[in-house]
């Protein structure tokens, strides 16, 4: 998790302090090594998860417009990564529900046939012994068909919950910052 959020950090570009050009962070941390980059960068930076959601970003630098860049890039990083993961999650739920939907409806359909087929074949002059087994099967099977039926109905309100999460579930990032000679918090 932290890996791609440094990364896209690392491949943001920045202004170079007293100059009109831009360059990406990782260059100007470390003339391009990722690696060396990402090690500079993690030592400049404070990350912390504190209760009930929030995320602490420290960052330090000589140079306050370089502490601006890094922390702005890590809530953009960190923006991107939370939209982006939540939209994948949902996505992959969504896709699990209509698939289950799919299969559960035509098991209801199968149950349903079977206990219509099994009912109009089984009418007709029984004694009370084979009409009590024909009833208690019936049942048998009226049960399968209900169960079958309220596992539907739990899949489509799953659905229904999971496409309410999706359009509520955006974080909210509110960006509360101070500076101090070089350190944004």
């Amino acid at each position: 998790k932290s890996y791609s959020v440094t990364k896209h950090v690392l491949a943001s570009r920045m202004p170079i302090p007293g100059s009109n050009d831009s360059i990406n962070v990782s260059d100007y941390l470390a003339g391009g090594s990722l690696r060396k980059a990402s090690a500079a960068l993690l030592g400049k930076t404070y990350l912390e998860v504190e209760p009930p959601g929030f995320i602490v970003i420290q960052v330090s630098d000589s140079n306050a417009e370089v502490t601006s860049h890094l922390a702005n890039a890590y809530v953009m990083a960190l923006r991107k990564y939370l939209t982006e993961g939540k939209a994948r999650e949902i996505a992959g739920e969504l896709t699990y529900i209509d698939q289950r939907l799919k299969e559960v409806d035509r098991t209801v359909q199968e149950a349903e046939g079977s206990l219509y087929a099994f009912k109009r074949i089984h009418l007709g002059g029984l004694d009370d012994n084979e009409r009590f087994e024909v009833q208690r099967e019936y049942g048998i099977r009226q049960r399968s068909v209900s169960a079958w039926a309220r596992l539907y109905n739990t899949l489509l309100s799953h659905q229904e919950a999971t496409r309410l999460k999706a359009q509520r579930g955006n974080h909210h990032i509110e960006v509360l910052s101070s500076t101090t000679s070089g350190n944004v918090q």
